[in-house]
């Protein structure tokens, strides 16, 4: 299995829509959810990295628990690293 996106290189990254620093995580795991978690590998990075910029440390978590929803999933671990 390919790591997330490897495999879909040719398709163009979906839009990431920004969100507020201020955003709750409510409203961060509804943004997500608009998302495919098994997207290519460019939009599921920036993904992660709104998650991280609207909620910290906590954006981890909701990035994570959307991703596991793909079958592409590499597992918490290579999240972190």
């Amino acid at each position: 299995v390919a790591p997330i996106g490897k495999a879909n290189r040719e398709q163009p990254p979906a839009a990431v829509v920004p969100l507020a620093p201020s955003a709750e995580r409510a409203e961060v795991e509804a943004l997500l959810a608009q998302l495919d978690p098994s997207c290519d590998y460019d939009t599921w990075v920036r993904a992660g990295m709104a998650a991280h910029s609207a909620l910290g440390d906590a954006g981890l978590d909701a990035w994570d628990s959307w991703s596991a929803g793909s079958h592409k999933y590499p597992g918490r671990d290579a999240l972190e690293s």
